[in-house]
């Protein structure tokens, strides 16, 4: 009796220690505010999960994670939940997740049109999540990138042709005039360069 009373001692403890070291995510609700606008909009991202609340350890740091795309593209990656730690003790999280993203400046996720933001959840038992919203893009800003492809031709024809070359603008105003040197410098100068002169030839000289 003894025996199966600590088996299932050992078992529940088990079962304790599972529950605290693994994590579960059933579903996750989101909201996108607002849902239209450009690609210097700021689009708030709400995400909720369920189960609401966890426990985790902090040396695993086992809680679910969120993943944030934006049609295809990835836009956050593994950022955490709302967590609570504690020294000495499990720590808590809220599956609760509020972002900030913006629209990618490239090509296609820039043009005009119904865009997708798809949220993913992922907890460490294995589940996963997800839920979409979408995003309407409404004014279309080219990034550099499109400027820079496009052909010579297409720009030559919206700049148009070259304008008349402009008349010669005024001339400025004429500068003071420069300080002449003293002539001792003058004269140094040239007795510098003449013994210069001197010791190079000294210098052929005795080399033949």
């Amino acid at each position: 009796m003894k025996g199966k009373a600590f088996l299932g001692f050992v078992l529940l403890c088990s079962l304790s220690v599972v529950n605290v070291s693994a994590n579960t995510i059933s579903g996750i609700s989101l909201d996108v505010f607002p849902t239209s606008g450009d690609i210097t909009t700021t689009i708030f991202v709400r995400v909720r999960g369920t189960p609401y609340n966890g426990i985790y350890k902090d040396a695993d740091n086992n809680y679910p994670v969120l993943y944030v795309f934006f049609d295809d593209k990835v836009i956050v990656q593994r950022k955490a939940p709302i967590i609570y730690p504690r020294a000495y003790y499990d720590s808590y999280y809220d599956a609760a997740w509020d972002v900030e993203i913006k629209v990618p400046n490239e090509l296609p996720y820039s043009n005009l049109g119904t865009h997708e933001i798809r949220v993913r959840v992922e907890a460490n038992d294995g589940t996963t999540t997800t839920a979409t919203s979408t995003f309407q893009i409404v004014n279309f800003i080219a990034p550099p990138a499109w400027w820079r492809d496009l052909p010579t031709e297409f720009l030559d024809t919206i700049r148009g042709p070259a304008g008349p070359k402009g008349a010669t603008g005024a001339q400025g105003p004429k500068g003071d005039p420069g300080v002449s040197a003293p002539m001792e410098y003058v004269y140094a100068s040239i007795g510098i360069s003449i013994v210069a002169i001197i010791i190079a030839l000294i210098a052929i000289t005795r080399r033949r």
